[in-house]
């Protein structure tokens, strides 16, 4: 696709069928087959690992399944990067699942990690939210577990329904904490809002931003994992993507 950046998604979230996986070193074996396969097609950029479902026993399989893929991406012929989607913090029995990512061996492996804060709201609102629950309270928490902020993006949602300085006001904190990115996600589902693209154009262009179309894929099946690949075209010019990225091109 010209002029476009191309990222996919690999998701999973359910516990017992990741387990299977990062302890399958077959299984493994032909996920890296058809990634190898894709890396010339599509002409990927980057790829985003979301398995929020980990659970703390899969920890170190996790992590060698992360350094095999990074192996993998580092010997085609362009870089392409590693995304991790971890989760938002809302309780503390999240956090307790948060403990199956070792950051510490991640984070030499991982380009960014992208942060599940969508549904929330940007600080702490005594009547109606608890003190997990807010994007401060999640990237603080992500910033306290060795994670430097230039690898931490995060995820915000908007829509027509809502006020028009709350996407500023939460990329203005983003730009501030210095965290990589903001994505953006249209719950409109329309990527012609006009209202929405025109916030960017006129107060959150130091970043950039991106139009994201999803197109899914599905890898061939394993009995015990099927994965669904969305693979995401990042259209250069418009939001997402840090500045940082930018600065290195």
């Amino acid at each position: 696709i010209t002029g476009c950046d191309i990222y996919i998604t690999v998701q999973n979230n359910n516990a017992s069928e990741i387990s299977k996986f990062l302890h399958d070193s077959s299984a493994q074996k032909k996920f890296h087959a058809q990634i190898k396969n894709l890396l010339p097609q599509k002409k990927l950029q980057g790829i985003n690992i979301n398995f929020q479902g980990i659970s703390t026993t899969a920890r170190e399989p996790f992590v060698n399944f992360i350094s095999n893929l990074y192996e993998l991406l580092s010997s085609s012929e362009s870089p392409v990067e590693i995304i991790i989607t971890i989760p938002s913090i809302e309780n503390k029995v999240n956090i307790e699942r948060i403990n199956a990512y070792d950051f510490q061996n991640l984070n030499n492996l991982v380009a960014y990690y992208l942060v599940s804060t969508e549904n929330m709201t940007l600080y702490n609102d005594s009547n109606t939210t608890e003190a997990f629950e807010t994007i401060e309270s999640t990237i603080n928490y992500y910033l306290n577990s060795k994670i430097p902020a230039k690898k931490l993006i995060a995820t915000v949602s908007w829509s027509s329904n809502d006020g028009p300085n709350d996407l500023v006001e939460k990329y203005n904190w983003i730009l501030e904490n210095k965290l990589a990115a903001i994505y953006i996600r249209d719950i409109d589902g329309s990527s012609n809002n006009l209202c929405l693209w025109e916030k960017v154009r006129t107060e959150l262009m130091e970043i950039g931003a991106i139009l994201v179309k999803k197109k899914a894929i599905e890898l061939e099946k394993k009995p015990s994992m099927l994965f669904i690949i969305s693979i995401v075209f990042l259209i250069i010019g418009f939001i997402f993507f840090l500045w940082q990225y930018f600065k290195r091109r």
